[in-house]
């Protein structure tokens, strides 16, 4: 699974507005209009998710066909996600209903099927050291009250080497169809989420603004953990959506990092002469570029590879959630993905309704959003720190009060510019 991040990040990126999040510097938004659809449509969610502790058989057998399937399969003894005795004899499938009960745990140290549902009563684990990757690909996932889901801590998130992947995808047969429309996929959080990867510095201040023909930035100071491979994404500080680069780190030595292009053929990098355009910035900000590579994420892969598929969304309605260094790739729905269909919804990429205890989300990457980034409710209490958005169609920061601001970074000649936190009231 070596790569695969990258891919989805690089596969689904074009040029948009850039909006990042600090306690300083707010511009007044636009206002929005918060109609409760966002909602509406993480309560859907929710709603078919509470059925999926069900053991009713039901029609699906194999991705794509009508073939029964068996009963829920659910874990009868603690140990590792591929060993048969976990779950009675049958590790789950391709469409199968699962379920981990409370006071079971399970480890996940491989990529699984393709799920319809997954309901955590117990809590399941990521493997914090897999260089072959952990890749969870899941049509309905719930963490109940008693569940906890872990991809990596803060005190040991998923390693360098590793690439972990929640993939919500919404499972491709008739009877997934029409709840799909109405709700998507998703992962619906009342118990205890942690996912956190290797830190990284999300926003780096340059000395200098670039120039045409730059193929390096000299940077204020050394970046954390950024590799060769990473996507960057460099914005201009004036209203124009057309003055955006995205590259990808050739090199770094110290404060200087060499680039090159993203998608280019060996033949085409090798013309390459470096940025088209010079980025101008205004007398009280500092050019900036952003890294949006993450070696941990929650992604759906772009709808025009999908039928009737609706991008998944993240909702935390309870417990606790501790988010960091991770991406949100590709989350999200507006309407246009609803063709034919009279209900009209749109969902953030993730939807903090009631986080219950006070949540935090450190260095998250939301990218590719096609309505708002993150939504956060009055009865919701989330800290953000170092957290970037690129390419969201709608807000990056949508709050219960109806109105949408947008925090820009005032940056500073050092590294003692990030933020200690901005905590929604």
């Amino acid at each position: 699974m070596k790569g695969l991040i990258f891919f989805i990040v690089a596969a689904a990126l074009v040029a948009a507005a850039l909006v990042v999040w600090q306690p300083w510097g707010a511009a007044d938004g636009a206002s929005a209009d918060t109609d409760g659809s966002s909602s509406q449509a993480s309560d859907s969610a929710q709603a078919r998710s509470k059925t999926m502790g069900s053991t009713d058989s039901s029609p699906g057998g194999n991705e794509g066909d009508d073939s029964p399937v068996p009963t829920q399969i659910v874990a009868v003894q603690s140990g590792l996600w591929s060993d048969p005795r976990v779950w009675g004899g049958q590790v789950p499938g391709a469409g199968a209903r699962v379920l981990i009960p409370e006071d079971m745990w399970v480890d996940l140290a491989g990529d699984t099927e393709h799920l319809r549902s997954l309901a955590i009563d117990g809590s399941l684990t990521f493997s914090p050291e897999q260089p072959g990757g952990v890749k969870l690909i899941v049509d309905a996932l719930q963490v109940n009250a008693s569940g906890s889901l872990t991809v990596g801590t803060i005190d040991a998130p998923i390693s360098a080497d590793t690439e972990a992947l929640i993939e919500l995808v919404a499972y491709p047969d008739s009877e997934a169809s029409a709840e799909t429309l109405e709700s998507g996929a998703s992962l619906i959080s009342e118990g205890e989420l942690s996912i956190h990867g290797q830190p990284k510095t999300s926003l780096a201040s340059l000395a200098r603004a670039p120039r045409v023909g730059d193929r390096e930035f000299q940077l204020d100071y050394a970046p954390t953990n950024w590799q060769e491979g990473d996507l960057l994404v460099l914005a201009g500080n004036r209203q124009n959506r057309d003055e955006i680069d995205m590259v990808q780190v050739a090199s770094i030595d110290g404060t200087t990092v060499a680039f090159t292009a993203v998608g280019l053929t060996d033949a085409e990098l090798a013309e390459w002469s470096g940025l088209t355009q010079d980025y101008v910035t205004n007398r009280d900000q500092q050019p900036f570029v952003i890294n949006v590579a993450r070696n941990v994420a929650i992604s759906s892969p772009p709808a025009s590879e999908t039928t009737e598929h609706l991008p998944g969304t993240v909702v935390i309605q309870g417990g606790s959630s501790s988010l960091g260094h991770m991406g949100l790739y590709g989350l999200g729905t507006d309407e246009t993905y609803l063709t034919g269909v009279d209900t009209m919804i749109t969902r953030p990429a993730i939807d903090y309704q009631s986080s219950g205890t006070a949540s935090t989300a450190v260095g998250v990457a939301v990218v590719d959003a096609p309505e708002e980034g993150i939504a956060v409710s009055a009865s919701s209490q989330v800290t953000f720190e170092e957290s970037v958005a690129f390419n969201e169609q709608g807000g990056a920061w949508l709050t219960a009060n109806g109105s949408s601001s947008q925090l820009w970074w005032k940056v500073r000649r050092s590294p003692a510019a990030f933020p200690a936190g901005f905590v929604t009231p």
